[in-house]
């Protein structure tokens, strides 16, 4: 069930000009979630399991590299909205490093979701793809 249908406070609000856009949580099916667990945001591992190992592992626990999101669509575009607890930005990384998320089809480098400049929560992007069969 659509979450802003029990609470509008809660619907995402789109700044893409796409009519037929549909979001969908990526936590819930047909999605599955590798690399990645969620516990008050995603992390790479339990957080009691990270506190035991160190503060800096438990603090290097909540960065989400290496993250995976699968699914297979015959959509013409994959659009992302994402909200980040933090925007780190690092003398010695692009933005689009710490921020950004690419897209891989059938398990071939697609795209870069890109943020806006002025970044400071999250952003909403769109990738536009190919053809129109059915891809991973």
């Amino acid at each position: 069930m659509e979450i802003a249908r029990i609470d509008p406070n809660l619907a995402i609000k789109s700044n893409i000009d796409q009519q037929d856009l549909v979001w969908y949580d990526c936590r819930e099916a047909p999605f599955s979630l590798h690399g990645l667990l969620w516990e008050d945001g995603f992390c790479r591992m339990p957080g009691k399991r990270a506190e035991q190992v160190s503060q800096n592992v438990s603090i290097l626990s909540r960065n989400t590299a290496g993250g995976r999101v699968r699914f297979r669509t015959d959509s013409p575009y994959v659009a992302i909205s994402c909200t980040m607890p933090s925007i780190i930005r690092f003398p010695h990384m692009a933005l689009l490093g710490t921020t950004g998320f690419d897209l891989y089809v059938d398990g071939v480098f697609a795209n870069t979701f890109r943020m806006p400049v002025d970044l400071t929560e999250g952003y909403e992007a769109i990738v536009r793809l190919p053809g129109s069969d059915m891809r991973d």
